[in-house]
């Protein structure tokens, strides 16, 4: 984060993601994330995993176990682009 802005942005954004998870929002929470560094095709797969868990009403394990490997690539480029301390805060709120 390179100017003051950006920075309140970002943990505005991570108030909203702690948010999400305290509601029991998992993948919301990683949508949010995923929007917020414009990770487009990880936003895809997460709005896709969210549609199965509304015609079900709940997020198979198979479905979790892909969450967690979308997420993991997503931290992974956030780490890569914005460093390990982005990656860690954002780990943190999930």
């Amino acid at each position: 984060m390179d100017n003051p802005t950006e920075a309140k942005v970002f943990f505005k954004m991570l108030g909203q993601v702690a948010q999400l998870t305290d509601d029991n929002s998992h993948t919301h929470a990683r949508l949010k994330i995923a929007a917020h560094f414009g990770q487009v095709g990880l936003q895809r797969e997460f709005q896709f995993l969210i549609a199965g868990h509304n015609v079900v009403g709940f997020l198979p394990h198979w479905a979790d176990d892909v969450r967690n490997e979308i997420t993991g690539r997503m931290l992974h480029d956030i780490k890569n682009t914005h460093g390990e301390d982005a990656r860690k805060l954002c780990w943190g709120c999930l």
